[in-house]
């Protein structure tokens, strides 16, 4: 029974893996970054409109939300917004049913993501932000 079980997770990683990389080129991710994501699960981060490497405690916190929720974390960005430091894990759900909704509001800029409120943690929230892509990498802008 749980060889079967861990088919069907494997199955539905690999489908949001996809999923993932479909809205990677949506939002024209550099494509180094989305290489890297497709071969190697490797995690960037925009930054200031640029790609930078994931610090490993951030990673850390990426992994460790994705592993609670389920949800497969593709992509982050750095921001300072409304004077709190934020990573936002853009991700996709492990329910496909959202993904109507989640690949909906991509084409009016906006994406889902954890929030991960640095300044303040007990601020950190899922929900959805807008984005804007320069050279390949996201800025957040609201």
């Amino acid at each position: 029974m749980s060889k079967l079980i861990d088919d069907e997770i494997l199955e539905n990683l690999e489908s949001m893996k996809t999923e993932a990389l479909k809205r990677m080129k949506k939002l024209s991710l550099d494509q180094c970054v989305i290489d890297e994501f497709q071969n190697n699960n490797k995690l960037y981060c925009s930054e200031k409109g640029k790609i930078v490497e994931v610090s490993s405690e951030i990673k850390d916190r990426a992994l460790k939300w994705q592993q609670e929720s389920k949800c497969l974390v593709y992509h982050i960005i750095h921001a300072l917004i409304f004077g709190f430091e934020t990573y936002d894990f853009l991700y996709v759900s492990c329910y496909k049913e959202d993904w109507i909704f989640e690949n909906d509001i991509m084409e009016n800029g906006w994406t889902m993501v954890r929030s991960e409120n640095k300044t303040i943690p007990e601020f950190s929230e899922s929900g959805s932000i807008k984005v804007h892509n320069i050279n390949g990498s996201l800025i957040r802008i609201n």
